[in-house]
């Protein structure tokens, strides 16, 4: 079986990967913090493949294990990604903007 670590706190996101991968033979393992990938990552008990890193853990203080991972597993592949919304990201609250509006056709 295929092990993909997955490296969030957002259950819902980790609910939808499951939902998907599990059904084509991956065990999808899950971590909520970055210690705790960096320690799922260097057991023995089960050999990860690949690892989905949320975006929102490295932002907020998991960068450095996000940058550990790779130096030190540079075979392991590891995608860092988000389930922000554009206009609700950090981007969009650092502006203190409110996103437009389309207008409705008339």
């Amino acid at each position: 079986m295929k092990n993909i670590l997955v490296v969030s706190v957002n259950e819902e996101l980790i609910g939808k990967i499951k939902d998907v991968l599990v059904p084509q033979g991956y065990e999808v393992l899950h971590a909520g913090t970055p210690e705790k990938a960096k320690e799922a990552v260097e057991s023995k008990d089960r050999d990860i493949q690949f690892v989905l890193y949320d975006a929102d853990i490295a932002m907020s203080g998991g960068m450095d294990t996000l940058l550990y991972l790779k130096d030190q597993y540079p075979e392991l592949p590891v995608i860092t990604a988000t389930a922000m919304h554009k206009d609700t990201g950090p981007l969009h609250l650092q502006s203190n903007k409110t996103p437009e509006k389309e207008s409705e056709p008339e």
